[in-house]
């Protein structure tokens, strides 16, 4: 069985047993509506142990700041300096997707021999 998909049939199994527990009063009241945002962080997990930085990042980002907002930790109104900060690093220590990378056909060894020159 596939990890990914394993994973995620967990997380489906899990969420639906919390919201028929809910409905049928098995004496767990979770409140959905402010806790929706650890959707997106526990995603953000999944994503991050499937070793997707960037995506898994973003949501655990997002998700910690969805969940300060709902619980009236950190309202959005105040936090939105946050995805500047987010972006800046992401600039900073985030991978380029423009970097330049040799292909096989431009390699110095092939550049050689097709100059004239003989390769030894």
């Amino acid at each position: 069985m596939d990890r990914d998909r394993a994973t995620w049939g967990v997380i489906l199994v899990l969420i639906g047993v919390i919201l028929l527990g809910e409905r049928l009063d098995w004496g767990v009241r979770w409140n959905m509506g402010r806790l929706w945002p650890l959707l997106l962080i526990g995603i953000g997990l999944v994503q991050l142990s499937a070793r997707r930085l960037s995506g898994a990042i973003w949501l655990l980002f997002l998700g910690g700041l969805f969940f300060l907002h709902q619980n009236h930790i950190l309202r959005l109104t105040q936090s939105w300096p946050l995805f500047i900060v987010a972006g800046g690093l992401g600039m900073l220590f985030g991978r380029s997707r423009l970097r330049r990378t040799r292909s096989p056909l431009t390699t110095p060894e092939t550049t050689a021999t097709t100059s004239g020159e003989a390769h030894e």
